[in-house]
């Protein structure tokens, strides 16, 4: 049997029959119980496919063996762990035989991943491994103990000098780094998403999101979505004068209002939260058609879009196709947050089992600076040969940030405080490494022309912003003393607000963790909440430089296609704005969601705020930086406090607040109507009272939804283009409530508001109008946009009645 090189974790989109055939027995042996013969003689077959010895004891790996290997670690955990006593020793077997293995180079023309073979397949076998270990408490601590060994061994071949040769770099380089990305990292519970509440639920969510079963393989519906231009061939027939008028708007085409952070709490506090990993393809809230609501039961309609706009890969390619990603990473992608809560996916290490990795750290991290001459051998004896499938430019930074992440997980995870002097050691550590990558971001910098020519590698300077930006979690976890949560807390704040650095952009993963590191350690010590909250008021407020330059890049790359005069911007300026744009969103996200933090912790800063913010704005025009920023950001951050606060009840401070939010709104929306603030100001608004409406505020539904109403009355029939604006942001905001409403008295309150909004747009265009075309031209236009929300309310009903019938049809007969 030939190698095989199109594994499902390398992306194929073909499975290999060996792994399909482990799939299959395990199910089997689940359905059948213990002790089938033939199954255990299948199983057998599998381990016949293993890698082979060479006469000097090293193993060979290749297509098939890995496969097998593989498809052993799917049919132990697919199967509840049968047969553990048997196979685990044979995978640990191999484990421990990765420092000295031999790999086959995969054709090129086949293997189409962007990381080595090798760290794919030692990425595999340690998740596999961690997941027994924490299914297992029988063989948990032998597994832990050959994870540290292991690496105990990788750390010695790398400080050997004269083992440094091609072998090293290519592979055994980069199966300490699937080893490290993997260490410890498991499933989160009930995390399968099949609604299975069984212990091996998280198995066979690891397995089937890493390899896929056919039936799990999503087909595309022929039809799509259906829009109201569909239906004009059948008007036309009857009312030709009608046709042109029809909007051409399908249902997918209102844009979603929450950010993917907004509508995970929103959805928490619900109770209805699907576990984000669960759906990776899927984001935030997002309106649907109704023939999307076939598909699910009515309230399944989450995460389906992001008003950010940011396209997430599926786990296997996210994890297979960057350097040193984790799951901890992927999980805040999708949460649409920096970091996501650790204590879910990480095995507890015991204090003695930390020491040993921090022991390990540490010897790397001299390895890595008495070696200076490993640069020199890189780029004499590996750059030259690197293959496509090869990202790294140095032999030990990834090795480097990779430990950082572990070490970052692992004391953001531990439900028990950690000893003083191991909290020391690892504090101590951890900051002279932060200290000596913000040294080499700055040094790195300037060598443009250095970081243009690694091209597809990951640069020096990327490394070295990321082991900055691992560093900051894992010290806010760490500090305890009031001496350093001051250090601490004024370095991070004085590094969000100097401007001077010409590198904040580049470095913008950095930014995005001292940002999230300030409004988390305000969380963990209240007295510096007051600085954290002046800290980031400046940042989101006066803007900040960094801001500023983000948004002049975004409106840059768009006004250069308009005076163009193309149809459309070039694919590389498209991809320069929409790279600005996401990154201006995470910037400013992660900022706003600290500030929530910092008044979350301390309630009594609330009324600061409010008035700071209301003083800074109104006054704005005598200010010299962006005003029309400064006013998104203010909105934007007001919207997000008055959802984040509405679970407060001290003092009635979460209602007070929304109340206060919700009249700066009006007062500011009268002010664009009166275009003294910027007209697009008014749709950002609306966006956020519809998050107001969709978050469950109840002292300010029915006034914003009154709001709505009038607004959409007063401007449904004006001719600027200004009114047309704000009267399609609020059928917008319609559009994302009837996709997120929840409550049965919650439906039919919205189903009749549209109702009546309906019929008062009607009366209102035959009031006004005289001419009989210009009626029916305004009633299209106007009504027209509003028969798909009020379809997507109105089908919701429906389901949720049917459904209850259905119940009640099935109790009789089983009556009967």
């Amino acid at each position: 049997m030939p190698p095989i090189y199109s594994l499902s974790y390398f992306g194929g989109t073909t499975q290999s029959s060996v792994i399909q055939l482990a799939r299959a027995l395990a199910k089997a042996y689940v359905s059948q119980g213990n002790g089938i013969k033939s199954i255990e003689e299948k199983v057998n077959r599998i381990l016949s496919y293993y890698p082979s010895r060479s006469k000097s004891g090293q193993y060979l790996f290749n297509g098939q063996g890995e496969n097998a290997v593989v498809a052993t670690g799917i049919f132990l955990l697919e199967s509840n762990l049968a047969m553990l006593d048997q196979l685990l020793p044979k995978l640990l077997d191999i484990f421990d035989s990765l420092v000295g293995a031999c790999w086959e180079d995969p054709p090129s023309a086949v293997y189409i991943h962007k990381l080595p073979p090798s760290e794919n397949f030692a990425f595999v076998l340690t998740s596999i491994l961690c997941q027994i270990a924490g299914d297992s408490e029988k063989y948990r601590d032998e597994i832990v103990r050959h994870l540290i060994g292991s690496l105990e061994a990788f750390n010695k071949l790398l400080s050997e000098t004269s083992m440094r040769n091609k072998r090293v770099c290519f592979h055994c380089l980069p199966c300490l780094l699937g080893i490290l990305r993997a260490f410890g990292r498991v499933a989160p519970p009930s995390s399968a998403g099949n609604g299975d509440s069984d212990a091996n639920s998280n198995c066979r969510f690891l397995t089937a999101s890493l390899f896929p079963p056919p039936s799990l393989f999503k087909t595309e519906s022929s039809g799509g979505a259906v829009g109201v231009h569909q239906l004009d061939d059948g008007l036309a027939d009857c009312h030709g004068e009608l046709t042109l008028s029809l909007p051409q708007r399908p249902f997918d085409a209102f844009k979603p209002i929450l950010p993917r952070s907004v509508s995970h709490s929103i959805m928490a506090s619900q109770d209805s939260l699907l576990r984000p990993m669960s759906v990776p393809h899927e984001r935030s809230l997002s309106p649907k058609s109704p023939t999307d609501t076939l598909d699910g039961p009515v309230g399944s309609r989450t995460f389906v879009g992001d008003c950010n706009k940011e396209e997430i890969p599926e786990l296997g390619s996210y994890l297979f196709d960057r350097a040193c990603s984790t799951y901890s990473n992927y999980l805040a992608m999708l949460e649409g947050s920096v970091l996501t809560s650790a204590t879910d996916f990480m095995l507890a290490f015991t204090e003695t089992e930390i020491d040993s990795i921090c022991q390990l750290f540490r010897t790397l991290t001299e390895t890595c600076s008495g070696q200076p001459s490993a640069a020199d051998f890189f780029d004499e004896h590996v750059r030259p040969h690197r293959p496509h499938w090869y990202p790294y430019c140095t032999l030990y930074r990834p090795a480097l940030l990779c430990y950082l992440l572990l070490i970052r997980d692992i004391v953001r995870a531990q439900h028990t405080q950690l000893s003083a002097s191991l909290t020391q050691k690892l504090q101590s550590l951890v900051m002279s490494t932060y200290k000596e990558s913000n040294e080499q971001i700055s040094s790195l910098y300037g060598r443009e022309s250095e970081r243009l020519a690694h091209g597809s590698c990951v640069s020096p300077f990327g490394l070295a912003v990321e082991c900055s930006a691992a560093c900051v979690p894992a010290l806010v976890c760490l500090v305890s003393r009031v001496e350093d949560v001051d250090s601490l807390s004024n370095n991070l704040i004085c590094w969000a607000k100097d401007e001077s650095r010409k590198h904040a952009l580049g470095s913008s993963s950095h930014l995005l963790a001292v940002l999230y590191g300030i409004g988390r350690l305000a969380q963990r010590f209240n007295s510096i909440a007051k600085e954290a909250l002046d800290c980031l008021n400046d940042f989101l407020l006066l803007p900040s430089r960094i801001l500023s330059r983000l948004d002049a890049a975004r409106s840059r790359e768009s006004a250069s296609g308009a005076v163009s005069g193309k149809a459309g911007l070039s694919a590389a300026a498209a991809a320069r704005r929409d790279l600005a744009t996401q990154l201006l969103h995470k910037v400013r996200d992660t900022a706003i969601a600290s500030l929530c933090r910092v008044l979350i912790v301390d309630p009594t800063l609330i009324d600061f705020f409010l008035a700071s913010v209301s003083a800074r704005f109104f006054l704005a025009v005598e200010s010299t930086r962006d005003t029309n920023l400064m006013y998104v950001n203010t909105i934007l951050s007001l919207g997000r406090v008055a959802v984040e606060l509405r679970n407060c009840i001290e003092d009635n401070r979460g209602s007070r607040t929304q109340e206060a939010v919700v009249q700066f709104f009006q007062q500011s929306l009268q002010q664009v109507q009166t275009q003294r603030l910027p007209v697009d100001l008014g749709g950002t608004i609306i966006d956020q009272l519809g998050c107001l409406i969709i978050a469950g505020c109840p002292t300010v539904d029915h006034q914003i939804l009154s709001l709505f109403s009038e607004l959409s009355v007063r401007h449904s029939l004006s001719d600027p283009s200004s009114s047309q604006t704000l009267l399609n942001h609020v059928i917008n905001a319609y559009a994302n409530m009837g996709a997120s409403v929840t409550g049965e008295e919650s439906l039919y309150d919205l189903l009749g508001r549209l109702l009546e909004l309906f019929v008062l747009l009607d009366l209102e265009a035959r009031n006004r109008l005289t001419d009989l075309k210009a009626v029916r031209r305004k009633v299209t236009e106007c009504l027209g946009s509003l028969i798909p929300v009020i379809a997507v309310v109105s089908l919701s009903w429906l389901l949720r009645i049917s459904i209850v019938w259905l119940s009640y049809f099935r109790i009789i007969c089983h009556r009967d």
